[in-house]
């Protein structure tokens, strides 16, 4: 087993000493750190995604499924009023060449742009990752490498920024939170200015 301790040492360039772990067996510890990289970065993101997409997949297809049975059931029951007498209107609810309401076709909407969103964040990463620990001559090539991850953090800014335009445009309480924090904000910040003034 490797072990690890905090050890103290000496930046002559700064003239400063540092606190950093040291690792007693040097040749297991880069064997862990290996192990550890392709574990946290490749593989949990990995089965992340995975599972992100079974579950809606799931999710989708509940919806459509509990979609059908909802409109079999009100076709029959307008069927049935139709034969009493009482003549009542489609619902409009429902979108058009669509067995989904306009709620439900919003909800698998927003889920899937946020699944997609999340793949395209992460994905690069594992990617990135996966090569150094294939081919360990990629790591030679350090501008490379640090042109990718600073193209890897883009991506998780453009989801994170994405991530946001999509609760705004598909979560009405969302939408209304977030107005009455952007007026909270203009307010305080008038606030400030009257009492500086």
């Amino acid at each position: 087993m490797t072990n690890t301790y905090l050890g103290i040492r000496l930046d002559p360039q700064f003239n400063r000493t540092r606190l950093m772990l040291r690792s007693v067996n040097f040749e297991l510890a880069g064997v862990l750190f290996e192990v550890s990289k392709a574990v946290n970065r490749i593989f949990i993101p990995f089965v992340a995604e995975i599972i992100l997409i079974v579950c809606v997949t799931i999710m989708t297809y509940k919806l459509r499924q509990s979609a059908t049975i909802r409109h079999s059931m009100t076709s029959t029951a307008i069927q049935v009023d139709k034969s009493v007498g009482e003549e009542k209107e489609e619902n409009t609810d429902i979108a058009p060449g669509s067995k989904l309401n306009i709620r439900e076709l919003k909800v698998i909407q927003s889920v899937n742009m946020i699944c997609v969103l999340f793949i395209i964040g992460t994905s690069p990463r594992c990617i990135i990752e996966g090569c150094d620990l294939a081919l360990k001559e990629f790591g030679d090539h350090v501008t490379l490498y640090y042109f990718l991850n600073g193209m890897q953090d883009l991506f998780v800014a453009l989801s994170i920024a994405a991530n946001i335009i999509v609760y705004y445009r598909y979560n009405t309480k969302y939408r209304v939170t977030f107005h009455k924090l952007i007026c909270f904000i203009r307010n305080e910040a008038v606030e400030g200015k009257r009492r500086v003034d």
